[in-house]
């Protein structure tokens, strides 16, 4: 029997051969024949799929070491164009060492533009001398970021106002200078390029009292551009008056006064088109 057998007994079914009845059995053997399916499906994977699966673990484990890495270097970058700026301020007296001086409290205070240039131009005197009217034409350059006119070499009619203009390059130049100094990543030419004179001349014809549609044969620009700039020219005003009360310099803000009383006048600043119409 034992050779007709080759040596190995067959395996009694618990519950067909030996007639054992019992439900703790049936749950027990359902699960052995359960787990025996699972073990024949991994035994049926092939090397090759086994190789893909350590590879796809692999590629997943550089993927994240990577994230990691690129998360890293962003935080160094910005430290590095946190200490460069710094190091700006600290080389334009707006801060030092311990705490922020008053150069440094009249740039928080001007929040409508460029902060930097506008307190340099402030602190150097650049608008002591300007009569009300003309120091609201020469503000306006510093509104009007993108160029209003198809022809970007436009410069005023004017020579006051040209003269002004270039005081502004000018003053932007050595901004730039310092800034490209304390490896700040700019351009030199676009950063002057920032400030355009194109509405000095409408902005100088309203605050003279003339009308909204007089102003507008000066330029082809939209009216809507025209109001957004001259009502942001009046907000930059009130900057400058209350930074002016910080260094306490009385006649520039008497002067800022009577700017922001030339120009809040009329439809621009009027609550309502229909009310105003009415």
């Amino acid at each position: 029997m034992w050779r007709r057998l080759s040596g190995c007994f067959p395996l009694l079914d618990p519950i067909k051969h030996m007639e054992i009845k019992s439900d703790k059995l049936k749950d027990v053997m359902e699960k052995k024949e359960n787990i025996e399916k699972g073990l024949e499906k991994i035994q049926n994977v092939t090397t090759v799929e086994i190789e893909k699966l350590k590879e796809k673990d692999l590629i997943k484990s550089n993927i994240n070491q990577i994230i990691e890495s690129m998360a890293k270097c962003k935080d160094i970058v910005l430290k590095d164009d946190l200490k460069n700026m710094k190091r700006v301020l600290r080389r334009l007296q707006l801060v030092n060492e311990e705490t922020v001086l008053s150069k440094g409290q009249v740039a928080c205070i001007l929040t409508s533009s460029d902060e930097i240039l506008l307190t340099e131009m402030l602190f150097n005197g650049a608008f002591n001398d300007l009569e009300p009217k003309v120091l609201c034409a020469m503000l306006s350059c510093f509104l009007v970021n993108e160029s209003t006119s198809k022809d970007d070499t436009k410069q005023p009619k004017n020579p006051y106002l040209l003269g002004l203009y270039n005081n502004i390059k000018e003053a932007a130049g050595k901004v730039a200078d310092v800034l490209i100094e304390c490896r700040i990543n700019i351009n030199k030419m676009d950063y002057i390029a920032n400030f355009k004179c194109d509405l000095m001349e409408v902005v100088l014809a309203w605050a003279e009292g003339a009308k909204f549609s007089e102003i507008l044969k000066l330029t082809d620009v939209y009216e809507g551009t025209v109001i957004r700039c001259i009502r942001r020219l009046e907000e930059l005003i009130r900057q400058l008056t209350d930074a002016c009360m910080v260094i306490n310099n009385i006649s520039l803000k008497e002067k800022l006064t009577k700017a922001s009383a030339c120009i809040k006048r009329g439809i621009i600043f009027a609550a309502s088109l229909y009310l105003n119409a009415a």
